[in-house]
């Protein structure tokens, strides 16, 4: 009668074990956020460790860190929440970098939350507007 016990809780346990595993093989299980979203773990790197990072105008830390991010549990960013991620230059000569996430919108397709978000903080800045002078007047030959 004992062996037949002992198998029973040693399979019990084991079932047990199964329950408590993640599912998937690479996909753990998302994080509880507020009002019904799932956290999401990102890792933030940038071109120079070091760097402020800002999530929606709220100072997070310095790079490298991993923040979590809020969405649904798709992997996508939640209506109507947008995420702005900014890095701060480190040195003279760097710029200002930053992501934009949008959870959508009317005919707005909501963005995936990435696995990880990586500045390069010494890429140049896009050069200014320039003015083109646009004309409607028919030139063709009559």
């Amino acid at each position: 009668m004992k062996p037949i016990l002992t198998l029973a809780c040693c399979a019990g346990l084991l079932a047990g074990c199964e329950l408590l595993q993640p599912p998937g093989p690479n996909k753990p299980k998302p994080l509880r956020g507020p009002r019904g979203s799932y956290g999401y773990k990102v890792e933030v790197l940038t071109s120079e460790p070091g760097s402020k990072i800002e999530v929606n105008q709220e100072y997070i830390g310095d790079s490298p860190i991993t923040i979590t991010l809020y969405g649904d549990n798709d992997g996508t960013f939640r209506r109507p929440m947008d995420y702005i991620i900014r890095a701060y230059p480190v040195k003279p000569g760097q710029n200002l970098q930053w992501k934009f996430y949008t959870g959508g919108g009317d005919h707005i397709e909501e963005d995936r939350i990435p696995k990880r978000i990586y500045f390069d903080l010494n890429l140049e800045r896009a050069p200014e507007k320039k003015e083109l002078k646009i004309t409607t007047e028919d030139k063709t030959p009559k």
